[in-house]
């Protein structure tokens, strides 16, 4: 049984270098490092942008409130918490530090790589756009996919760490808004007395 969960484990790995090797490889043959630390550093300011104007833009105090709450306990379950939890029991070299490369933003860590703690970000702020305007909410998702994108290109994370950083980010959405419509309408129940 942990022959198979190593050799599962091996393969993985094997693939996770491979598919970094491309993606990273191919930006360096293109070569537009400027726009890689773009997208890895700044343009989650942009997702943060749309939401909090989307926020202020909301006229129902109640909505704005909630989604507000909202955001804020997702990002602290799912950066906070299940990010840091992974870390600690999946320690992991960075991508620079395991193939020895100096990286094209800096970066403090040599290990606690995996989840991508920008991706679990930046798609956390943009799942919650939906809960505001659903358009802005996908063009969000796609700016989330290029900052991801953007960490595996400037050698910072493996591909892996960014789809686990997605799939807590989802997960964690879709949890926590089970848990706050269940809430919710047992609120709304209680008060208007129906069952």
């Amino acid at each position: 049984m942990s022959g198979c969960f190593l050799f599962a484990r091996i393969s993985s790995m094997n693939f996770d270098i491979n598919l970094f090797n491309f993606i990273f490889g191919l930006g360096q043959k293109i070569g537009l490092n400027w726009l890689y630390e773009f997208l890895a550093t700044y343009l989650i300011y942009v997702v943060v942008v749309v939401f909090s104007f989307f926020l202020l833009k909301e006229k129902d105090l109640r909505k704005k409130v909630f989604v507000f709450l909202f955001s804020l306990l997702l990002l602290v379950i799912s950066r906070g918490l299940v990010t840091e939890i992974i870390r600690f029991i999946f320690p992991k070299q960075r991508p620079f530090a395991q193939l020895d490369f100096v990286p094209l933003v800096s970066n403090s860590g040599l290990i606690n790589s995996m989840p991508s703690g920008h991706t679990v970000f930046v798609f956390s702020l943009a799942f919650c756009v939906f809960l505001l305007n659903k358009k802005w909410g996908w063009i969000c998702v796609g700016l989330a996919f290029l900052v991801s994108l953007g960490r595996i290109l400037v050698g910072v994370h493996w591909p892996m760490d960014v789809l686990v950083g997605v799939l807590i980010s989802g997960v964690s959405y879709w949890g926590l808004k089970k848990v706050t419509y269940n809430l919710q309408f047992t609120v709304n129940n209680k008060n208007t007395g129906t069952k």
